[in-house]
């Protein structure tokens, strides 16, 4: 970007004289009108009138003016209308607070009746306490004495079923004492017998094999009786 230069605001007059002397200059075919003429190319845009300058500053102050009024009137109207909203609102609180004081003054009314209406109902109760009392109590020894009547009755109970309940394992006690001594009795006498079959069966094993012998020799004699009978008849013959 190209630094601003700073304008330089010469009298119009000025600027005029100096064109009017470089033409003469150029006409008379002076050497100056060279320079001359350098100098009001080179700061010829540069160089602005007074009345120029003024000109711009009043139209570009005008636009500002009628920006600055446009949005001042926009500001404005807002703020009216925001005015006019607080208005609305202030209105309908002051109603408000008008219906919360009329409620307020309501409920204090209400208020004082109830604790007018529980005064009288504590007053009430204090004079209800005593008699209360007085039946709590009567109650708590109605039902502690039927409380120790039960009880009782129910340790009697307790106590015959107990006691019926030790008969009856005496008894079983003597019952299983009777049948180990029976089952004992019957375990001597099978353990007898089965002795006693034993000795039965031993003797009679060897009376078994006796006869087996005896029967086994007396066959055997005959057998060789008979064998001595048939080695005898051959030679008989013979005679």
């Amino acid at each position: 970007m190209e630094k601003e230069k700073a304008v330089k605001c010469v009298p119009l007059d000025l600027v005029r004289n100096l064109q009017t002397l470089s033409r003469r200059l150029w006409d008379e075919k002076n050497p100056a009108a060279v320079h001359v003429s350098a100098l009001i190319e080179e700061f010829g845009d540069e160089v602005t009138s007074m009345e120029k300058v003024l000109g711009e500053y009043e139209a570009g102050y005008a636009g500002r003016l009628a920006i600055a009024e446009r949005e001042h009137a926009e500001k404005a109207a807002v703020l009216e209308a925001q005015i006019s909203d607080l208005k609305d609102r202030v209105a309908a609180g002051d109603a408000e607070r008008a219906g919360l004081h009329g409620r307020i003054a309501q409920l204090s009314d209400e208020l004082r009746k109830k604790e007018s209406a529980l005064a009288d109902a504590r007053a009430a109760g204090a004079e209800n306490e005593s008699g209360l009392n007085s039946r709590y109590v009567a109650r708590m020894k109605e039902l502690y004495d039927k409380l120790n009547r039960k009880e009782l009755e129910m340790l009697s109970s307790w106590e015959e079923k107990n006691g019926e309940l030790e008969r009856r394992d005496g008894a079983l006690r003597e019952l299983e004492a009777d049948i180990e001594k029976r089952l004992a009795a019957g375990k001597k006498a099978l353990a007898g017998r089965e002795s006693a079959l034993e000795d039965e069966f031993a003797l009679k094993k060897a009376e078994l094999i006796k006869t087996f012998e005896r029967a086994r020799a007396e066959l055997q004699a005959r057998e060789k009786s008979l064998a001595g009978r048939e080695a005898a008849t051959p030679d008989a013959g013979r005679k």
